[in-house]
């Protein structure tokens, strides 16, 4: 865990994004300060965290994402702003 202070997921999108972070780094607990690369990610498994991404929630996330957002919190709130958006394209309801 990279943050000296345990911030944990509190959303249920947060909760499962939170759950793909931990199988694909291999880790017991993630938190919202927490930062991607700090964890130990690198960009190969940044792309197959999008690509599972994009399976679980059908929206495409630019790589660019991944390196641009601070935290865990933020990568959260960027990924489920999509989702919303992507669902109101298609006229779907996505509750939060």
């Amino acid at each position: 865990m990279g943050a000296l202070q345990y911030h944990p997921p509190v959303t249920d999108f947060q909760l499962q994004l939170a759950a793909a972070w931990k199988k694909l780094l291999a880790l017991e607990k993630i938190s919202l300060k927490d930062n991607f690369f700090s964890l130990g990610g690198h960009s190969l498994l940044a792309t197959q965290m999008l690509i599972d991404i994009k399976k679980e929630f059908a929206v495409d996330v630019p790589l660019r994402v991944v390196f641009q957002v601070k935290d865990f919190e933020g990568f959260s709130f960027h990924i489920e702003n999509l989702v919303v958006s992507t669902k109101k394209e298609q006229g779907e309801v996505y509750c939060v």
